[in-house]
């Protein structure tokens, strides 16, 4: 099949390696300073401008969902150790809003957060919901957080250490509005994984992202 119609990177665009070449999946875990009130720690996998980060925005722009698992699938491998070391409560995928989710068939963060626990065995937990509103892009972090104002909502009661899933952080200010309501529901401590830093993503370093050692 792979003579006839041969696969193609989402990630560079090289033929014959499959959806997700090795090239591109030659990425670790490692620990990213955050400055998000609240927020123990994050883990990400790769900058936005990498391989990793074209298929990303391949699988979501286009709706492409076996794209998406690729990158998911590669995102719980490389992640599962700390996940289990960590001993989470749940995994928590940062909400969608239902437009979001019709238009492109799937919520990536829903995706990401599902093969995590399926390679883990912590269980999912959609506590987190979003409202329809304006679209995030192009909004400053002043800006995002206003346009999430009121928006974001956890309404399920929570306990223990739980990891809250993305597939890219910008500016933090969906990670600092999903913090605020799960602490706000009983979870005692928050991280936060992503697949992607964006570019312009720069941290404060104050004693806000210089929080708890790794595991």
């Amino acid at each position: 099949m792979d003579a006839l119609w041969p696969s193609v990177c989402g990630g560079c665009g090289v033929h014959g390696a499959g959806r997700l070449c090795g090239a591109c999946r030659r990425r670790d875990l490692t620990r990213l300073p955050i400055a998000v009130q609240g927020l123990r720690g994050c883990w990400v996998l790769a900058p936005y401008d990498s391989g990793l980060g074209a298929a990303l925005k391949q699988a979501k722009a286009r709706g492409d969902s076996g794209l998406g698992q690729e990158v998911a699938s590669l995102f719980a491998i490389r992640a599962a150790t700390t996940v289990i070391q960590a001993d989470f409560t749940a995994i928590i995928p940062a909400p969608s809003t239902p437009w979001s989710r019709f238009k492109r068939g799937f919520s990536l963060a829903a995706v990401l957060a599902e093969t995590l626990s399926a390679t883990t065995s912590v269980p999912v937990n959609h506590a987190l919901t979003r409202r329809h509103g304006s679209r995030q892009v192009g909004l400053d972090r002043a800006g995002r957080l206003a346009n999430l104002a009121h928006r974001v909502r956890a309404d399920v009661p929570l306990s223990g250490r739980v990891l809250l899933i993305d597939d890219v952080l910008t500016t933090g200010a969906t990670a600092d509005t999903c913090v605020r309501e799960l602490l706000g529901t009983g979870a005692s401590e928050v991280w936060l994984a992503v697949v992607c830093r964006a570019n312009t993503y720069k941290a404060k370093r104050d004693p806000l992202t210089l929080a708890a050692a790794a595991w």
